[in-house]
């Protein structure tokens, strides 16, 4: 809570977070150094503000120099129940081979039009056109997810099949001019392919909206089978 620019840096840790995970995904938000409130930096309407544009349901400002609120952190972290303790029964070997079989795609974009254009539906229209190439293709998608954000509004979508709708599972209802997305990908084509035809989507999405759209950052690769640091025995 003393240094702004580590909380400026949150929202592009938090798109990395959305990126990578379940659109389920339980986040903390965490301030140390409470003992110093004469140097605060970044004010409790902004930390407030952060929360409720995000979703996100938990936060605390913590101590570790007096232990202040470092409880009811960790108690807040240690609940349990049978959600947490249950191991699902997965056969790890057909698990491994399906994710092998994965093309990833991880991208950062920026798009930008003379004239207003709704978020939501860019999301939407980018993930739907995805999925239809995918479906024409032949190939499975197994995760997509976009996040965009524009001038402090957050929208996120996803798709978890060829045969399920996108779903907007946060709206920002909002317009805008200019917004950054971020694409998580996870679909069984090889990787050139998969680039490949994100590129042309982009580029039809581009076309279809009157859309400036500029690709800031593009990763693509087939990482193979997974090897897990830990495994549960089930007993």
């Amino acid at each position: 809570i003393t240094r702004l620019e580590t909380f400026n840096n949150l929202a592009t840790w938090y798109n990395e977070v959305m990126a990578q995970s379940e659109p389920d995904v339980i986040l903390f938000l965490v301030g140390n150094k409470k003992d110093k409130e004469d140097e605060r930096e970044v004010s409790a309407d902004r930390v407030e503000k952060f929360k409720r544009d995000r979703n996100i349901l938990f936060s605390f400002e913590t101590s570790a120099k007096t232990g202040e609120n470092i409880d009811r952190l960790m108690t807040a972290l240690n609940q349990s129940g049978e959600h947490c303790r249950r191991i699902l029964d997965i056969d790890y070997d057909i698990y491994a081979a399906g994710e092998a079989e994965l093309g990833w795609l991880n991208a950062n974009i920026s798009i930008q039009a003379e004239v207003e254009f709704d978020l939501d539906s860019i999301l939407t229209n980018l993930l739907q056109q995805m999925v239809d190439e995918m479906h024409e293709l032949g190939s499975e998608v197994a995760h997509l997810k976009v996040i965009g954000q524009a001038e402090g509004a957050y929208a996120v979508a996803n798709a978890i099949s060829n045969d399920q709708p996108v779903q907007l599972s946060l709206a920002s209802e909002h317009r805008t001019r200019f917004a950054e997305l971020v694409v998580n990908a996870r679909i069984a084509i090889p990787p050139e392919t998969l680039e490949a035809t994100f590129r042309k989507v982009l580029e039809h999405l581009a076309n279809r909206n009157s859309l400036v759209v500029a690709t800031t950052a593009l990763n693509c690769l087939k990482p193979g089978r997974p090897v897990p640091t830990h495994r549960f025995n089930g007993d």
